[in-house]
């Protein structure tokens, strides 16, 4: 059985994303699309968490995202629930596949990093509504 799955900071995924050395992580945001289309982390492919309970789909998920040795960085909206269960769940068949890759779960998920980083940094987000934002505009 893998590890249980580590946390990364906002911050630190902001960094990740803008390295130019090494590859881009994966984030995978597994809330449900009507939760996606009202905003998302620019970049993160919506795997919904239902889509993480069987170990056929988890594979298959694998097979058709991941690259070898990649970091996946999961999130849903708090990262409590959701978030960590389907990070859990992909580090298993990650293991199970004698596979490299590193798994970490977003703290806070897609609220925390909007609120953090949103109205300063807009451009981390795709379909992000301002109004939301308490900032009406870009």
């Amino acid at each position: 059985m893998a590890a249980p799955v580590q946390y990364m900071e906002g911050k630190s995924l902001i960094q990740t994303l803008a390295s130019v050395e090494g590859t881009k992580p994966l984030v995978i945001d597994v809330r449900g699309p009507d939760e996606v289309a009202a905003g998302h982390i620019g970049g993160a492919i919506n795997i919904p968490s239902d889509s993480f309970d069987d170990d056929d789909e988890v594979d298959a998920i694998i097979a058709k995202h991941l690259d070898a040795a990649q970091e996946v960085v999961v999130h849903c909206a708090l990262s409590q629930v959701r978030g960590p269960r389907c990070a859990n769940r992909l580090a298993s068949r990650l293991a199970a596949a004698d596979k490299p890759a590193k798994v970490v779960v977003l703290r806070g998920g897609y609220n925390g990093f909007l609120e953090e980083f949103g109205i300063n940094q807009p451009e981390l987000f795709a379909n992000l509504d301002y109004a939301e934002l308490g900032n009406g505009s870009k």
